[in-house]
């Protein structure tokens, strides 16, 4: 993320990674979603992350060992 500083400078910014994609028939769009994230992040200025369960068997899928 340094590399974004100097066009970011201490504005807010989000990150969007395409592996993970947010289907409006299986999301549960109530607390899945960005325009919620942002609310929350403007109510408690604190950053937020969104994640999702994933069966033990996949971790190795996901994270370089």
């Amino acid at each position: 993320m340094l590399c974004a500083k100097l066009m970011v400078g201490d504005h807010p910014f989000i990150v969007l990674l395409q592996d993970v994609l947010l289907y409006d028939t299986t999301a549960e769009l109530s607390k899945e979603n960005l325009t919620r994230m942002i609310q929350r992040f403007v109510w408690t200025g604190f950053s937020k992350i969104m994640v999702e369960p994933v069966p033990e068997e996949d971790v190795s899928n996901c994270v370089p060992l």
